[in-house]
């Protein structure tokens, strides 16, 4: 083997392994926001003493918690995650229990009877409405892409999410991850395509998909770095 042959292949492999060790560090954090939206959800609907904190609660625990990162803004963050993409404990918890398997059993005993309860209400909640709300709940549902919330967990970093999460059209969020995604867009490309209006001029288009494709030509790209990188910075 030749010097020059030996120098590509450790940076071949340098390259390589950075950018997967990135990604699993990404999904991790991206984890983590999640199961703390998810416990903070739970205290608030099940906390013994709830009731003393009431809307104080995110500023009451960021004090004790002392983590770096984790600021009432996060917290907020973190909750407004798992109400959004609530089915991602399900995806997340298999892939936890791989590595963590008790605390993966637990996580996927927890959620279980979570979407159990979730199930129960929507059933009542459905039997006290009227025809047009019962279609738009329906019509909700139809909106849930399994595959594209894993490729939104597993592919964007946690500061993408959050830009998601400032979305409350659901269509127009999955719009938006998927194109994301594809087009492996960076944060800052992602704000820009969103403050353009993306999706409002794409639906008036006559070829949404020609238009999409040209702006992906010249969109900026995320950097392997910024899988980790971006976590912190949202």
């Amino acid at each position: 083997m030749e010097l020059t042959k030996l120098v590509a292949h450790i940076r071949d492999i340098d390259g390589s392994l950075k950018t997967e060790a990135n990604k699993s560090v990404n999904r991790l954090l991206t984890l983590r926001n999640w199961l703390i939206g998810y416990y903070i959800v739970e205290y608030e609907q099940k906390g013994e003493d709830k009731a003393r904190y009431g809307d104080k609660l995110l500023d009451v625990l960021s004090d004790p918690l002392n983590i770096k990162g984790l600021s009432v803004t996060s917290l907020k963050l973190n909750r407004l995650f798992y109400s959004t993409y609530f089915r991602v404990g399900q995806i997340m918890s298999d892939e936890l229990s791989k590595t963590y398997m008790q605390i993966g059993q637990t996580l996927s005993d927890q959620l279980s009877k979570t979407y159990m309860q979730i199930g129960q209400t929507l059933s009542d909640e459905l039997l006290n409405t009227d025809n047009q709300q019962v279609k738009n709940v329906k019509f909700a549902s139809s909106e849930y892409d399994e595959e594209l919330e894993k490729d939104i967990i597993h592919r964007l970093p946690f500061s993408h999410i959050t830009l998601l999460l400032a979305i409350n059209d659901p269509r127009k969020r999955s719009f938006y991850a998927y194109e994301a995604i594809k087009g492996t867009w960076s944060f800052r490309e992602m704000k820009r395509q969103i403050n353009s209006l993306l999706y409002e001029r794409s639906a008036l288009s006559k070829n949404p998909e020609l238009l999409v494709q040209k702006l992906s030509e010249r969109s900026e790209q995320v950097s392997p770095a910024a899988f980790v990188r971006d976590v912190y910075t949202f």
